[in-house]
């Protein structure tokens, strides 16, 4: 494994939905594979990106149309009746990708549902941490390895692996918003550390250095702490560096 240790440009091959949406970095969709323009009447390429993204991380929950207006508007002085065909444009664009199942309107409130026809890189993320606690409960240990392998590519140490970054922090208010991407860095932060620990229990050089790779990840995830710290000392003690290692125990000691 390379320093690069995420590639999630685009769906996985087992993709197994229609639409896949991609909320990790810059919001992309793909229809059956195929990548997807952002197209609307009367809406932009940014409002609509910013429109499906919430409704992604609003998944199950109502939406008013008052807050997608002020979603999809993005911005101050946006007049109301732009606005709403920005919102027009957006439910427009979801259905012609064949999302219109998923969508239940009604009492000027909008909801994207779960369903078989969409899936997002974090429902992707989620099914893989959950299948590799089955293959570990089951002491399948190889399995739970090559399962993690697959789940890190959605995790990263750049700002643009972030959950739905630019919403996020355009809306700190957002209480639900906040709470899935505090949740989604979590899961990222403990797939890296899982799978370095596993790594630094092998008899594996090559394995040393990529537990050192992906703790140095972990370390720059939102909520990372002493324990990241702690994970990449081991990481680099067992490759043979010592000053390094020291570096991260005197940062674990100054945060603990």
């Amino acid at each position: 494994m390379s320093q690069s240790v995420v590639d999630s440009a685009g769906p996985p091959a087992d993709i197994g939905s229609q639409v896949y949406i991609r909320t990790l970095g810059v919001t992309a969709v793909w229809v059956h594979g195929v990548p997807m323009h952002w197209k609307g009447n009367g809406a932009g390429r940014h409002q609509l990106r910013r429109g499906c993204g919430y409704l992604v991380g609003s998944c199950g929950l109502p939406v008013s149309w008052r807050k997608l207006k002020e979603v999809v508007g993005g911005r101050a002085g946006v007049e109301p009746a732009r606005s709403y065909y920005m919102v027009a444009g957006l439910v427009q664009m979801l259905e012609a990708w064949g999302m219109a199942e998923a969508l239940h309107s009604g009492d000027h409130q909008l909801t994207l549902l779960p369903h078989p026809v969409w899936s997002s890189d974090v429902d992707h993320l989620r099914a893989l941490y959950r299948s590799a606690y089955h293959h570990q409960n089951r002491g399948n240990i190889a399995a739970t390895v090559a399962t993690l392998e697959q789940a890190i590519r959605h995790c990263g140490d750049k700002d643009g692996h972030r959950f739905l970054r630019e919403l996020v922090e355009s809306l700190p208010g957002d209480s639900h918003l906040q709470m899935q991407a505090t949740s989604v860095s979590d899961i990222q932060r403990d797939t890296l550390k899982w799978l370095a620990r596993l790594y630094l229990a092998t008899d594996q050089l090559d394995r040393w250095e990529c537990a050192l790779v992906l703790a140095q990840h972990a370390l720059q995830l939102p909520g990372a702490g002493v324990d990241e710290l702690l994970l990449a000392a081991d990481a680099a003690d067992r490759g043979g560096l010592s000053g390094l290692a020291r570096g991260y125990r005197d940062r674990a000691s100054r945060d603990d």
